[in-house]
């Protein structure tokens, strides 16, 4: 077992446990690995001065298991990523966080690398790709050194969280060599300048057989995405415009890596409560929790021996799989939805419409006023507090996968306020403990929902005038005309699916 060291400024590498069983390495902190590459070169082989190096990483053993392990500022010396899968057996990565490594997340190295799995870890800002694959194994593509290798054996990455930040140029696969994983659930968040990143590794700077297979992903702040996605889910950045654009095959006759993304396919939502925010220390993370409205919620696939929580400690007991590192299990906001569902009736020339929005505050629930602006009437809003005999307040719980699809507002515009809900943990939590839990009432923001009864009048807390007649809600009046009522859910610029 190696635990709890801090590793700071190592001329190479920081921890590498060789030719060892079942090692553990855990609670450990690597500062500034491979410090001596910031004043030398140390990568030409022709002088003889090649050494290349990781942070935290295992040669040559069995089944080593990594864990709640920090590195950050790796040098990069042609590899210095994180960390590194190398030349083992069952190597295992979860529950690390990696940070601000010039090199890179991960690498897997080695045509003797056989059945990685790298789960539950959080990449924030690591520089140039995010991985480095050389781990010649593929079941689909003829290795004559392995021939009939299983899916199994080789790297399987799921139900990782991958930011990079504004300003940085990161593509995911490194272009130098090539390499076979299998991608779910994970993650991917991107804001900044490289929004045509290559998906799949490359033979020495050549085109090669599209080795990484991707399923169940979530894909943020780009234009394109791998070819052989089976089920993407592509959330729209308010930056990033979604041209169509991909790194095109130019070999003759050779299937295409990618493809571009589609406006139509795109979903609107706050992904993470405050991506990006994380500093020095495990529990400096809790900005890459979802928010109660996260697209991420439940869209990932079930996995068999998930290793039974996320990276916060929280339980994967329902079956129920999130995308990324964080498994929520707060009360969730019922998802937006691309049409308005209202019932009118039409007794009166003039109709009242009455809404009923909720807009949870950063201390409490509250319910606030939102209105509709039209260039011909007056704007009216009251905010209501409904009571115990007229509203009812639903919490909506973690819905089950098959869920009702219900059409209950209009696509809003892109001035129109996202609404989103998010629990966060306290500082002081602890790593294998669950740092998001079910929310309180004075630190949780909670989201609710307030539906009519089939014997009062819904209280409105949003004005929607027409031209012909200046629609006013109110808390106390009710009209002598039949009312419109209507309940809307937070807004979104694709799909509705109310979980509940």
């Amino acid at each position: 077992m190696i635990e709890n060291n801090y590793v700071k400024q190592s001329g190479g590498d920081a921890i590498v446990p060789q030719f060892c069983y079942k090692p553990l390495i855990q609670y450990n902190v690597s500062d500034t690995a491979s410090f001596s590459h910031s004043k030398w070169d140390l990568t030409s082989k022709e002088n003889g001065t090649w050494q290349v190096n990781a942070g935290i990483w295992p040669w040559l053993c069995y089944f080593p298991n990594f864990q709640y392990n920090e590195a950050f500022n790796t040098v990069d010396n042609y590899d210095g990523e994180a960390f590194d899968c190398d030349s083992g057996t069952g190597t295992i990565y979860q529950y690390n966080y990696s940070h601000d490594n010039e090199g890179g997340f991960m690498l897997i190295c080695s045509p003797k690398n056989f059945d990685s799995l790298i789960r539950y870890n959080i990449s924030q800002n690591d520089r140039k790709h995010l991985f480095l694959v050389s781990n010649s194994l593929n079941p689909d593509y003829n290795d004559p050194r392995y021939p009939g290798i299983s899916e199994e054996e080789t790297a399987n990455v799921y139900n990782n969280t991958f930011y990079t930040g504004g300003g940085l140029d990161v593509t995911v696969m490194s272009q130098e060599e090539p390499g076979y994983v299998r991608m779910k659930n994970n993650l991917f968040y991107n804001e900044g300048t490289n929004t045509t990143p290559y998906w799949q590794p490359a033979h020495y700077g050549d085109e090669h057989p599209a080795t990484v297979k991707y399923d169940h992903n979530l894909y943020y702040g780009y234009t394109n995405l791998p070819n052989n996605e089976e089920n993407p889910i592509i959330v729209k950045s308010p930056s990033v415009e979604l041209t169509g654009a991909y790194n095109a095959i130019s070999i003759p006759g050779e299937p295409q890596h990618e493809r571009g993304a589609t406006e139509e396919e795109a979903v609107e939502g706050q992904v993470m409560t405050a991506p990006g925010t994380g500093g020095n220390g495990m529990n400096s993370v809790t900005g890459y929790q979802l928010t109660s409205a996260s697209p991420a919620i439940n869209a990932g696939t079930s996995l068999a021996d998930n290793g039974g929580h996320d990276y916060f400690g929280n339980a994967l007991a329902d079956g129920q799989i999130d995308i990324g590192a964080h498994e929520y299990n707060g009360e969730i906001t019922p998802p937006t939805s691309s049409t308005e569902e209202s019932s009118s009736t039409e007794e009166s020339s003039s109709s009242t419409e009455e809404s009923s929005s909720t807009k949870p505050s950063s201390s409490s629930t509250e319910e606030s006023s939102s209105t509709k602006p039209s260039s011909s009437s007056t704007e009216e809003s009251s905010s209501t507090k409904p009571s115990s005999s007229s509203t009812e307040e639903s919490s909506s719980t973690k819905p089950s996968s098959s869920s009702i699809e219900e059409s209950s507002s209009t696509k809003p515009s892109s001035s129109s306020t996202e609404e989103s809900s998010s629990t966060k943990p306290s500082s002081s939590s602890s790593t294998e403990g669950s740092s998001s839990t079910k929310p309180s009432s004075s630190s949780t923001e909670e989201s609710s929902s307030t539906k009519p009864s089939s014997s009062s009048t819904e209280e409105s807390s949003s004005t929607k005038p027409t031209s012909s007649s200046t629609e006013e809600s109110s808390s106390t009046e009710e009209s002598s005309s039949s009312m419109e009522e209507s309940s809307s859910t937070k807004p979104s610029s694709s799909i509705t699916e109310e979980r509940s």
